[in-house]
Formats: C-alpha cells, structure tokens, sequence
C-alpha cells in the first residue's frame, strides 16, 4: 500500500514538473515576441506575411494602379501656338476636347481635396487654355497658380464640385537604386496608361536641366507622361515624370522633395525665381595643386552690387558647404543656389587661403531665369 502511494506521489509530482514547464515556455514564448515587437524585429509568421505581401504587390499591380487612377488627370492644352507646351498627339476619336485646332496633352496628379494639381512647366507654359480631365472622363477648366520653369514644375487648379482623390506624396530622399516604381499618366494622349520598372539611378543630370538631380527609371515613359507621378509600391508620389531620352528607356523624374520644397512659393502664385547669389564657378581642380585643401567649387569671380560680393566672398574662394549641404562640384552649387529662396539667410563654408570661415549670405532673385 505505502508502495503505491509513493509512486503515485512521484506521477503526481513528475506532472506538476511538466506542467509547470509548459507555463513557462509559454511565458518566454510571449516574453520574447514581445520584445521581438518592441525592437522592431517581427515575428516569423509576420515576416512571411510581410514577404508575401511584397510578392504580390510585384507580380500584381492591378489594385495599386486602380487606388491611384482617380488621383491622375490628363491635361489639354490649347493656344500659344505649339500646343501650348504640351505634348504628344491626340488620338483622332479622343471625346471632349477644346474646338482650339493646336492642342497638346500632358499629365498631371492631384495633391489636395481643393483641386490642387501639380505638373511640368513646360506642359502649360505658353497655353490659353488649360483643360483638366480627371477619371471618368469628367472635365474642367483648370487655371495656373505657379510656374518654376528652372524646375520644370507647374502648380495649376481646378474648381470640382465632386470628391477629388489626392495622391500622398512620399520621401525622395529615402529611395534606393533598385526599388520598384511605377509611372502613371497619358501618353500620346491614351488615359490611364501604367509602365512599371525600377530605380536606375539618383542624382543624374541633364544638360537641359542642371538644376535638377532627377531618379533615372527604366519604367517607360513616353511623350505626354510629362508631369505624371512616379509612385513607389506604397502608392507614395516619389517624383514627377519629365523627360526621356529619345529612342530608349531612359526616364527621368524630377525628385518629389525639390518640388514639396517649392511648393509653398508655387501656392503663391506666378513665376518663381530662382536663388542667385552673383558669382562665376569653376571646378576647384582649376586651382595650382596645393591650394585648396577641401573639395569644393572655385569661385572665379564676384558680380559687383550682388549678394556674394556684399557678403564678403572673394574671387579665388572655395565654397565647400552652402547651407547644411557639402559641395563637390559646380552642379551641386548651381543646384543648391537655384533652390534657395530670394531673401534667405544662409551659411556658406568656405576655404581661403587654406583657412575655413563661415560667411553668411542673404540669397538675392534671379534677375533673369533664362540665365
């Protein structure tokens, strides 16, 4: 009897043992996905669901490019002569279009419920009229608020008595050469077209547009995308489709964060000028060896009466840093010179005889923007 008892007291005892370890497995279990969370590490189940997601997002784009569509315009354009900037040709059985015979198309995308659209300069520039059709073939006037044409960007307008459907618009600077992208508008004047591709490059320069550091893309963009957003897999407007190289696949997008930078001038209304600050560049490099010890842009000389001269910079200079940007060549400073704003007070690093200063600078207006 005692026996028994003893070994039933030991099967008693070895199952509280086990349950007690179940507890606390289940404990840890929990303990450690919850600091998984905490840290920003995700559990296996969700990284495979995360992983599935991004899967299908590649392989099918039908739901991004039907969320976006609303928020995409095609605008036509009358007047001026060439079309009024715009391009591409209208098919002949297009509906709706002004009775003007010079016509030109382009796109465009809505950033706000107010009907505020954004689009290239050289879309509208020169137009009469400006007409925006939005999704469901639904038209109107439309009216242009702001032109940057160094920027290639317009801000223009529409009164719509309907609910609008804005495109967010994304972070430039966070994109990275061989991400998906998508670029959406109208080419050659047919609606809703969709190409997708990746990033090919960032900063890339155009001889026509030295004041740009567009993403490169290899999404196709083709006569009449001008002015279109280029989205990344989030729905997110990343940039705003420009040009292409004639005969390939090279596209280029003007980044969205120059352009939310110039937004607050371009609500203003106008033609927005250029930063100018009165200097002629050179690349350092045309300095004798020895003379400057930083990187930068050599300034090889001082407009009288502007603002470098009036800052105390000098000829034979060395600006190394304009703002809280480095400078490495003479694009960058052209770059960062035309995206200040007229009346802003700026740092300016720079090298003189082997010795750093810190000079400020009131950025003064271009004079003249063709220039």
């Amino acid at each position: 009897m005692s026996q028994k008892i003893r070994l039933k007291n030991k099967h008693t005892g070895f199952l509280a043992i086990v349950k007690a370890s179940v507890v606390l497995a289940i404990f840890l279990a929990g303990y450690f996905i919850g600091q998984g969370h905490m840290r920003g590490i995700a559990p296996p189940v969700a990284q495979a669901q995360k992983k599935q997601e991004e899967k299908t997002s590649i392989s099918n784009l039908s739901p991004l490019a039907s969320k976006l569509k609303p928020g995409v315009v095609f605008i036509v354009t009358s007047g001026g002569g060439d079309g009024g900037g715009a391009e591409g040709d209208i098919p002949p059985d297009h509906p709706d279009l002004p009775p003007d015979s010079e016509k030109g198309v382009g796109s465009g995308f809505i950033i706000d419920k107010d009907g505020l659209i954004l689009t290239n300069n050289h879309v509208v520039e020169g137009a009469k009229e400006v007409e925006v059709l939005i999704s469901k073939g639904k038209k109107f006037s439309a009216e242009v608020i702001g032109r940057d044409p160094k920027m290639d960007v317009a801000l223009i307008k529409i009164d719509a008595p309907q609910k609008l459907s804005p495109l967010k618009m994304g972070d430039s600077d966070k994109t990275r050469t061989g991400q998906w992208v998508v670029a959406m508008g109208n080419p050659f004047g047919l609606e809703n077209n969709v190409t997708v591709g990746v990033i090919s490059g960032k900063g890339r320069e155009l001889p026509e547009a030295p004041f740009v550091d567009f993403i490169q893309t290899d999404a196709a963009i083709y006569p009449g995308n001008s002015g279109g957003p280029l989205v990344d897999l989030g729905g997110k407007v990343i940039g705003i489709n420009t040009a292409v190289v004639s005969g390939t696949q090279l596209g280029f997008s003007i980044p969205i964060n120059r352009v939310k930078d110039m937004l607050p001038r371009l609500k203003k209304g106008g033609v927005v000028r250029s930063g100018f600050i009165g200097i002629k560049m050179a690349p350092v490099s045309d300095l004798p060896d020895g003379l400057a010890e930083e990187k930068g842009v050599l300034i090889a000389g001082i407009i009288k009466g502007e603002p470098a001269e009036q800052a105390g910079l000098k000829k034979n200079d060395v600006i190394v840093r304009f703002g809280n940007k480095n400078v490495s060549s003479t694009s960058d400073l052209a770059r960062l010179v035309a995206q200040a704003t007229p009346g802003s007070d700026v740092k300016i690093k720079i090298e003189r005889d082997k010795e750093n200063k810190i000079i400020n600078l009131r950025v003064g207006e271009s004079p003249d923007d063709s220039d």
